[in-house]
């Protein structure tokens, strides 16, 4: 498959993903996650690839959702988007691999999950930021990273839309380092030594055994809740006046429904 939307190279065991719509903030569409999917599992049916790097092009790593794709798209297509949006992050989360997500600018919205949620280390530069901004354009955050942060962190993240720090999110446990920009590759590269060496048969079922306690405190139970709740959310007036009043840069007028 010939990548439009990613940059797919190996060095060694080493394979990188880098999303690759720079102009967009590598924020992501159905086609865009269609690539990203075939270049997840290119990488996981190498057996030579023993790590997956994740990382962005230009400043950012990415911004979540394209807003411009989904104004615009019709009921199917925000179907199909959410479906497919649900396979990258099993994925990314259950595969056998381990996945570390290189983070050289800020997130906005899903991609969080993606970064927190589904990679298992997470390495960023300390001038980045990070949000869930569902919320302004009349969506919903839902509980994401309620497992990992707790409740009271989780509302603030979730229901405020609020920016936070690389540093806060390294504290509140949601990032594994925050590192100055001349440090990242370093600090990766770290990390990426210490994973190939070890046995992947160890590293499967120890991420296996993550993700059975991530299930036995319903995960997936609360993903396929949000999953309903974003789609009632979606035809509601509230959302598409957000969305628009989003995307005009004014502050919308809302009736409750």
């Amino acid at each position: 498959m010939e990548y439009k939307n990613q940059i797919y190279t190996k060095d060694g065991a080493v394979a990188t993903i880098m999303f690759n719509r720079p102009e967009r903030r590598n924020s992501h569409d159905i086609e865009s996650y269609t690539e990203f999917q075939h270049a997840m599992r290119a990488a996981l049916g190498d057996s030579a690839i023993r790590v997956i790097v994740l990382t962005g092009a230009g400043t950012a790593w990415s911004a979540g959702r394209d807003i411009k794709f989904t104004n615009r798209a019709t009921p199917q297509e925000i179907a199909q988007y959410q479906s497919i949006l649900g396979q990258v992050y099993d994925l990314v989360r259950t595969c056998d691999k381990p996945v570390i997500a290189r983070i050289n600018g800020p997130i906005t919205g899903g991609t969080n999950r993606l970064a927190f949620e589904c990679c298992d280390v997470s390495i960023a530069v300390n001038t980045a930021r990070f949000a869930r901004r569902e919320i302004n354009t009349g969506l919903s955050g839902g509980a994401a990273h309620f497992h990992a942060i707790g409740r009271n962190r989780c509302i603030d993240m979730n229901l405020t839309g609020r920016f936070i720090s690389a540093d806060e999110a390294q504290q509140w446990g949601l990032l594994t380092r925050s590192v100055p920009p001349d440090k990242l590759d370093e600090v990766v590269q770290d990390y990426i030594e210490m994973l190939v060496k070890l046995p992947p048969m160890g590293v499967a079922i120890t991420k296996r055994c993550i993700n059975f306690a991530l299930e036995s405190a319903g995960y997936s139970i609360n993903r396929q809740f949000q999953g309903a709740a974003t789609r009632v959310l979606w035809t509601s007036e509230d959302r598409n006046e957000a969305e628009r009043a989003f995307i005009e840069k004014r502050t919308g007028v809302y009736k409750g429904k």
